[in-house]
């Protein structure tokens, strides 16, 4: 998420400049800071420094042609040459000072461009495999309902594919508010971001959306807010559907639960929270077999469909949600370190099943 081109990276400029506000101004600084690093709110001295920067840069003609941000020190190194160690840090933390980073306005991210015409076709493919993956999986949620199996499979009836529809509607509803939630976040922070591309799966529908940033967050912050908004969003919505399932399936007449979906009852013990959620509000599922079907409410599969999905949109990989988020809190190093360990565990995991 970094500048696009050698040209744009030629240009930039790195300011490792005071960090404390009584060093750039001569005195005490107006938040009253210590010699921990941080003011009297707890606020770190580099971010009110980097704030004044901003102030006066906007008050200047320069703020037209060039754009700041406040990162950790690329070039920093453990016990490296005088100026770069970790004894020049902010605080007491022993990593990175934070620096003042100045690029032209015209630089943008590596994804700030718009979609040329093959990346356009390749997204309106993985738009239409998103679309057949998510209603197949609509299919295979009603696969174990004996009165659906036997209408599609034995007599043929097409028809009966249509009571997967809020199933389908539902996952797909899910996806749409959690890109919403990145756009709402998106404006407010005065962050442009660009089309979000579906990624199609076989396991369940759809694994979210590669959203391209267009303009480069402000700070850290900016960028956290933005990552996260949308993986908590649909959590939040996702959680309230699997309760509202749970209460609507113990409610529900004989005669509805054969046209529910039906999922084997170990799915309700497979975690701790679904396990708690399923002992308080269907408590009788939890002394089922582990292999036994049960009859759900379709509300219930969509909000565990968005549970997961969000927890994959979380894991600390990349420029997935997770990865954009971990990098704004701990920063790239640590970023790009966890995401490899992460990577490597999930690929043990699936290799020893």
């Amino acid at each position: 998420d970094f500048v696009s081109g050698r040209a744009a990276r030629a240009l930039s400029a790195m300011s490792r400049g005071t960090t404390k506000m009584s060093d750039a101004r001569g005195g005490q600084g107006a938040g009253g800071q210590g010699e921990d690093g941080v003011d009297a709110a707890g606020r770190p001295l580099s971010e009110e420094v980097f704030d004044d920067v901003l102030r006066r840069l906007e008050a200047s003609d320069m703020s037209e042609r060039v754009q700041l941000f406040l990162i950790d020190d690329p070039e920093w190194r453990p016990g490296g040459p005088d100026g770069l160690t970790a004894s020049s840090a902010e605080g007491t933390s022993g990593g990175p000072p934070s620096i003042i980073l100045a690029i032209p306005k015209a630089a943008m991210p590596l994804q700030g461009s718009e979609m040329g015409t093959g990346a356009k076709a390749l997204a309106g493919l993985s738009v239409l495999a998103t679309l057949t993956t998510t209603f197949a999986y609509a299919v295979t949620v009603y696969a174990l309902n004996p009165s659906f199996f036997d209408a599609v499979v034995n007599e043929g009836d097409s028809a009966a594919l249509v009571s997967c529809l809020p199933v389908f509607f539902g996952v797909l509803a899910l996806q749409i508010v959690h890109e919403a939630a990145h756009v709402i976040a998106a404006r407010l922070r005065d962050v442009e971001i660009g089309l979000p591309v579906p990624l199609p799966s076989l396991q369940i529908g759809t694994f979210g959306c590669i959203t391209p940033l267009r303009t480069f967050p402000k700070s850290r912050r900016d960028m956290l807010d933005l990552a996260l908004s949308g993986p908590l969003v649909t959590m939040v919505i996702s959680l309230v559907a699997v309760g509202a399932g749970l209460s609507l399936t113990v409610g529900a007449s004989a005669e509805s639960l054969q046209s529910m979906p039906m999922v084997p009852a170990g799915l309700m013990k497979s975690s701790f929270l679904m396990g708690s959620l399923t002992s308080v509000l269907a408590p009788k599922i939890m002394l089922v077999p582990l292999s036994q079907p049960v009859p759900v409410h379709p509300l219930f599969t969509m909000g565990l469909t968005g549970l997961v999905s969000s927890a994959l949109n979380l894991l600390p990989v990349g420029r997935l949600d997770g990865g954009r988020a971990f990098s704004s809190a701990f920063g790239r190093r640590s970023a790009i370190l966890v995401s490899f360990l992460t990577l490597v565990v999930m690929a043990v995991a699936a290799l020893s099943g």
